[in-house]
């Protein structure tokens, strides 16, 4: 009798066997992606839009929305940014850090800042925090830069050449590598936009000081 029994059931049991081995159970799908409100008042919104977090102020309330950062001491904020390794790890490759002014900070009660931009230049064998070269310090007296400046580019491909303006944009000094070549400063006319009617004053070229009438 049991022999019969355990015959049937193994009968029974081969289809569904042989059912699994060929359609085997998946994980469920992941849902598709979609917005999402992550907090909302009556004066911000901060949702998610795909790879996107928007902060966006509401209704009549005018006032700038603002991400604030801060921590204790000198350091009152830093913005990171990293990539992605291909063995997975993640590696800082810029930040960006808002903090005391150093030069105040015998001072714990001064709310003098400073912003320094700092880049990573990946050097083996060297600790992380070393290869963080600042690359500009912004003060309110001043800006202070660690790297050279470089012109954007120039004559030949049509580009704008380096330039300064003075602040009240009636002069601005070019460096340019054309047929005025070195160092070149123009009356822009007050500040017209049509660089056709701006006057060079003068050039530097080949350590020479040339004069224009």
């Amino acid at each position: 009798m049991w022999i019969r029994v355990l015959a049937v059931a193994l009968a029974l049991s081969a289809p569904l066997q042989a059912e699994q081995r060929a359609t085997p159970i998946l994980p469920p799908e992941p849902p598709p992606m979609s917005d999402e409100t992550i907090k909302e008042n009556e004066r911000v919104t901060v949702s998610l839009k795909s790879n996107e977090v928007t902060i966006r102020g509401n209704g009549s309330f005018v006032d700038p929305v603002k991400v604030r950062l801060g921590s204790v001491w000198h350091t009152k904020g830093v913005i990171s940014f990293e990539l992605q390794r291909r063995d997975g790890e993640w590696e800082e490759i810029a930040t960006v850090t808002v903090r005391q002014d150093e030069r105040e900070r015998h001072d714990p009660y001064t709310r003098t800042g400073e912003l320094e931009i700092a880049i990573r230049h990946d050097q083996p064998g060297v600790q992380d925090d070393p290869q963080f070269i600042p690359v500009a310090l912004f003060r309110w007296d001043g800006i202070r830069l660690f790297v050279p400046l470089f012109g954007v580019g120039g004559a030949a491909d049509g580009a704008v050449p380096g330039r300064l303006y003075s602040g009240d944009g009636k002069v601005c000094l070019n460096l340019q590598s054309d047929q005025r070549g070195g160092v070149v400063l123009y009356d822009t006319d007050n500040g017209n936009l049509d660089e056709r009617r701006w006057r060079p004053v003068w050039a530097l070229r080949n350590g020479v000081l040339e004069n224009f009438p």
